[in-house]
């Protein structure tokens, strides 16, 4: 489970930690779907009428033996699922929990592949903001970035030909008709995918030709 209590300091947390109880004591004596356990602990949270105070929540159960994920959604960002280098949203939505009573939420399930990605992420680091007061969004979470370091000043004779949607540069290449090429991004990872494997020809028809 993966969830984001609204508020924040000491009640959020004590609110966090009664749903966290809730779940502790019953998701195995319950042995229902995420759909029907995020049910159940929404009409927990419901019952102490607390204004101002609700939680989004994903919930998920993983079937090793047939490799099937089972999705649960209270108000949670919907959860993304990376293939063959294609990002697709897992259609599975849901009210936040503890707001209102007796909810019905859904179930879905994922059959997953080998390579398959899950990402699950929390409002508040889609809606943070940098100085300039613009927020980071879902967009850039699909850049295939794994850095914390990118090129800021270009040295002579070379051109930035590709950039992500943060705008750091993911690769350079030689002004003039020399084969010079860097990469800042991993298109080892992204085999699958027909463009990235062509980097790698190039280098192998330079050196034969060379």
């Amino acid at each position: 489970a993966v969830g984001d209590v609204a508020g924040k300091a000491t009640a959020a947390a004590l609110y966090g930690s009664m749903a966290v109880g809730i779940m502790r004591g019953n998701v195995i004596e319950l042995a229902s779907t995420p759909g029907e356990m995020l049910g159940y602990l929404n009409e927990q949270l419901c019952r102490p009428n607390i204004e101002d105070r609700f939680i989004a929540m994903a919930f998920c159960l993983y079937d090793s033996a047939e490799r099937r994920l089972t999705f649960g959604n209270g108000g949670f960002p919907q959860p993304w699922l990376v293939r063959d280098g294609v990002v697709d949203v897992v259609d599975v939505r849901g009210l936040a929990l503890g707001i209102e009573p007796a909810v019905e939420y859904e179930t879905v399930d994922v059959a997953l592949r080998s390579g398959d990605v899950i990402v699950l992420c929390s409002d508040g680091f889609i809606e943070c903001r940098n100085p300039a007061g613009e927020m980071f969004g879902d967009r850039r979470l699909r850049v295939n970035s794994l850095h914390h370091q990118a090129v800021h000043t270009l040295g002579r004779q070379v051109v930035a030909t590709a950039r992500d949607a943060d705008g750091f540069v993911q690769a350079i290449e030689a002004c003039d008709a020399r084969l010079v090429i860097g990469v800042q991004w991993h298109p080892e990872y992204l085999c699958y995918q027909r463009a990235q494997p062509r980097l790698f020809r190039a280098l192998v028809e330079a050196c034969r030709g060379g």
